[in-house]
């Protein structure tokens, strides 16, 4: 698809307004006729296209540009989409605008970022969040725009802020992490409600509370939540002995989950887990002190539970232990629990140490903003991204054009996961892309850290014969740890025949031996096939042993 000329959109902006008589609000019947197309586009796309059709043409500006925006978000990705978007954009629609934005800057034929960055400077001055924290990216590598860590920080700020604020009610799902192809790509979300269907159904015929447990607890995480089978599974588990089981079924109660908010019911539950690991039950405790629900409210005995919580490792219960503690000004304290919980990966927890961090620290500015860009854009891309689903959905139906694609846009906005899953389509053969794309798409994720895009990097560089750089970047994979062994393993089998060729280094079997072991260790199923490069060595000797030679290296 191929974004057109801003100067010939603004054109067209002009003439919609000068042309058309358009109404600035939608109308009662138009808001109604949006309002039933969009709970029909989910379940029937075919009468929920009519309506959105026949708003377009009842001359009201505001329902219009949504009801487009609408067609072309169910057209896409196929070309009549991109007219919608252009059409819905000229009429102001900040999420078109945004949408033509990444479009352009993914284009095949002529990708332009200025293009892009201008498109998502009109949607984020029209409210557009994604828009903001898209430039935030562009900010923060310098990709079509000023490479400025203040701008960045000043764009992932405002997206985790509103992340926050959305995130604030216990909702259960809203954290879902993405799914990463790179490390998961057998994960089909279809098979996987089947799977977890039958072992529950096996758990319950043996009567297995623990394994029951399990399932409602993966069920709890994911999208499009079936809360009365849940419940049903953690009550079946609570009757087998499961007690921790009681935990979730307090949650149900405290936060309304699939049926009315029932307090009592929930302090019930969570005393019969509050003994269990793990803290769950006393979290739930804690949070009905902390806000009066069902008992006389207390900060002192809200705190005496988080805490508890928080010594079993509960990411959420240091969250409010430190909320609590900074409310008492308790800085330097609150601090090491919202410090702890970020490491957990708690979104919540990372942007309040992200603005303790802008408040308190003594570094020079520029590594106070790494330090806080970096929490901000992690909380920014915390919540649940729709466009993640259809590509994940789209890769396991066998669409791999549309997943790529979808998976592109999305690392557009910044999204790490996106990034790896889009390269990994293209590393894996799903998909052919140019070697400029292919380029771009290793350089980025090498850039933010993703163990594909820095050895595809390093695989680079060594094909190449930048050596140097090769050496330097497969002892960078191999020293951090946090990085998937499916790029380790690799890693250290390069170091090891770098060292075996003297490529950049000086030739020694010994030190070769020791990389190629390190690669064994990291990823068995390679022992067998060194085992057999190593022999050669072995046949090697014997060979010149026989032509009266030395041997060449040790």
């Amino acid at each position: 698809m191929r974004a057109p000329c801003l100067l010939v959109w603004l054109s067209s902006v002009a003439a919609a307004a000068s042309h058309e008589s358009w109404s600035t609000t939608v109308s009662s019947e138009a808001g109604r006729l949006l309002e039933a197309a969009h709970a029909l586009r989910t379940v029937d796309q075919h009468n929920a296209t009519a309506l959105y059709t026949q708003i377009t043409a009842m001359g009201d500006a505001a329902a219009t540009r949504k009801a487009l925006y609408a067609l072309g978000d169910l057209a896409f990705p196929s070309a009549a989409a991109q007219s919608l978007f252009e059409q819905s954009a000229a009429l102001g629609h900040a999420g078109a605008q945004h949408t033509l934005a990444l479009l352009a800057a993914v284009d095949d034929a002529t990708p332009s970022l200025a293009t892009s960055v201008l498109y998502d400077a009109f949607s984020a001055a029209g409210g557009d969040s994604r828009a903001a924290q898209t430039l935030g990216y562009r900010s923060l590598y310098g990709l079509g725009a000023p490479l400025s860590c203040a701008a960045a920080l000043q764009y992932y700020k405002q997206q985790a802020a509103i992340v926050v604020r959305e995130g604030a009610a216990m909702v259960a799902g809203q954290w879902r992490k993405p799914i990463s192809l790179v490390d998961d790509d057998d994960r089909n979300p279809t098979l996987d409600q089947y799977k977890l269907t039958y072992v529950a159904a096996s758990a319950i015929s043996s009567k297995d509370g623990k394994v029951l447990f399990r399932a409602a607890k993966h069920l709890l995480q994911r999208g499009n939540i079936d809360f009365l089978l849940v419940r049903h599974w953690l009550v079946l588990a609570l009757t087998f002995g499961e007690t921790p089981a009681a935990a979730y079924l307090g949650h149900f109660y405290a936060f309304g989950w699939g049926g009315p908010i029932n307090y009592a019911k929930a302090l019930a539950a969570y005393l019969i887990a509050k003994d269990a690991k793990g803290g769950e039950a006393l979290l739930g405790i804690g949070l009905l002190y902390l806000h009066g629900h069902g008992v006389a409210q207390s900060t002192e005995l809200a705190l005496e539970h988080f805490d508890k919580a928080a010594l079993q490792g509960h990411a959420e219960a240091m969250y409010y232990v430190a909320r609590i503690l900074t409310s008492k000004k308790q800085l330097s304290l609150a601090a090491r629990y919202y410090e702890a919980a970020s490491k957990s990966g708690h979104a919540l927890g990372m942007h309040a140490y992200a603005g303790l961090i802008e408040k308190t620290s003594i570094h020079p500015f520029l590594r106070t903003c790494a330090l806080a860009v970096t929490l901000y854009k992690r909380v920014s891309e915390a919540s649940v991204h729709p466009w993640l689903d259809r590509a994940h959905a789209a890769f396991h139906r066998g669409d791999h054009a549309t997943s790529f694609l979808l998976y592109r846009l999305v690392a557009e906005e910044g999204y790490t996961t996106a990034l790896d899953n889009a390269l990994w389509l293209v590393h894996e053969g799903y998909v052919v892309a140019s070697d400029a794309v292919r380029h771009r798409l290793v350089e980025r994720a090498a850039a933010q850290g993703s163990g594909l895009g820095k050895l595809l990097q390093a695989d680079a560089w060594l094909k190449a014969g930048d050596h140097k750089r090769a050496l330097v970047a497969y002892a960078s994979l191999v020293t951090t740890k946090t990085l998937s062994y499916k790029h380790i393993a690799p890693a250290y089998y390069s170091l090891g025949y770098m060292h075996e060729m003297g490529l950049g280094v000086l030739r020694s079997r010994a030190q070769a031996l020791e990389y190629y072991r390190q690669s064994i260790a990291v990823e068995r199923r390679v022992q067998l096939p060194i085992e057999l490069w190593t022999w050669k060595w072995a046949l090697l000797d014997v060979l010149r042993s026989v032509l009266g030679e030395s041997s060449w290296w040790v």
